[in-house]
């Protein structure tokens, strides 16, 4: 069964696909083949002569609050992150140097 065929398959079934154990140049071969595939990742698992590809779906990515529409300053962002009031975030956030 060749990779991208299994690769279907994790995608339909939705479970996990284990491939035989190959060498590192195979496993290597599998890994680059599959890295641009949608909905699916690779890793390589076990010890020695017993160390396989397993074919797993791709969980969606989480997006992060600091996207395009929450997007705030760099200080309303440091203020949240760290539960600094107005007050700490002046004292400790270097102020711009003044030019005589």
């Amino acid at each position: 069964m060749t990779a991208r065929v299994a690769a279907e398959r994790v995608q339909t079934s939705q479970q996990p696909f284990r491939l035989n154990p190959m060498s590192s140049r195979e496993r290597r071969i599998v890994h680059m083949a599959l890295k641009d595939m949608p909905g699916v990742r690779t890793e390589s698992v076990g010890v020695g002569e017993h160390r396989q590809v397993v074919i797993h779906q791709r969980k969606p990515r989480r997006r992060n609050n600091w996207g395009p529409d929450r997007r705030g300053s760099f200080r309303e962002r440091w203020r949240f992150v760290t539960g600094a009031g107005p007050s700490l975030v002046k004292s400790t956030l270097p102020s711009p140097a003044k030019r005589t």
